[in-house]
């Protein structure tokens, strides 16, 4: 294993002989499997297992091929893991009986807390340097987040909420995923400069990324309905994301 300069002083972890390939191979496997499990319970310790199990392997990674910095690749694990937390919370409360009532919206909050640890993540892979000189280009970004905010707004959230049909952690999700996907997208679209875009790792970590914009955006446009295909696809466009992002750190 070796670590792959990116940048000033700035590593991404990466080089490793292991056939990375199979990690994001495995989370497609296993969103199926927990797709079509008969339990409901055995869906959740194979869905939920391997989003904990990505975390831990990125973090074990990281301490391994010890890049500098390591803080982003840790923050990348703790998104992982805020949001494998938030979706043992929600299948909790389809499961267990009798479950606090904050349980209908704590999920939420566990997948907010994820995005902040991304977009730091992503943003800390930039390096200072190279984050100062990228200003517009983050920007360039953010207004772009606004206007994908925008038109999910106006398409789904506002007639929605005209018919009371959504509550307030219903369009919260709704229309903040995508737009954060898309800012993290651009930070590491700005870290592969380059020959850099034909490196393994930077790769993984950018389709980890796309995977889970179009998931997010999916959800946003008809996840909501609650259909049980569609969830399950969704699962496993989530799952593929953790996935290609713990590969990236391998």
């Amino acid at each position: 294993a070796g670590r792959n300069e990116i940048g000033v002083g700035m590593h991404i972890v990466g080089g490793s002989r292991t056939p990375v390939i199979l990690v994001p191979v495995a989370a497609l496997v296993c969103g199926i499997v927990a797709g079509f499990a008969v339990s409901g319970w055995s869906s959740v310790v194979v869905y939920e297992g391997f989003g904990f199990l990505a975390a831990a392997a990125i973090v074990g990674a990281t301490l391994w091929h010890r890049p500098t910095p390591m803080w982003p690749w840790m923050l990348f694990a703790a998104g992982i893991a805020c949001s494998a937390f938030g979706d043992l919370l929600w299948d909790l409360t389809g499961l267990v009986e009798h479950v606090p009532a904050c349980t209908s919206w704590l999920p939420n909050v566990a997948y907010l807390l994820a995005y902040p640890c991304f977009c730091a993540g992503a943003f800390g892979l930039l390096g200072h340097r190279a984050a100062r000189r990228d200003v517009l280009t983050l920007l360039e970004a953010v207004a772009l987040a606004a206007a994908v905010w925008l038109i999910l707004w106006v398409q789904i959230v506002h007639r929605q909420l005209a018919d009371g049909s959504l509550g307030f952690w219903d369009w919260v999700p709704t229309v903040l995923y995508p737009p954060l996907d898309l800012v993290i997208i651009v930070m590491i679209w700005r870290l592969g400069r380059g020959h850099l875009r034909r490196f393994g790792p930077w790769r993984l970590l950018m389709d980890g990324f796309l995977v889970m914009f179009v998931a997010d955006w999916l959800y946003a446009m008809f996840g909501i309905a609650g259909s049980t295909t569609v969830n399950a696809l969704l699962n496993l466009g989530w799952i593929t994301a953790y996935g290609c992002v713990a590969a990236a750190a391998l």
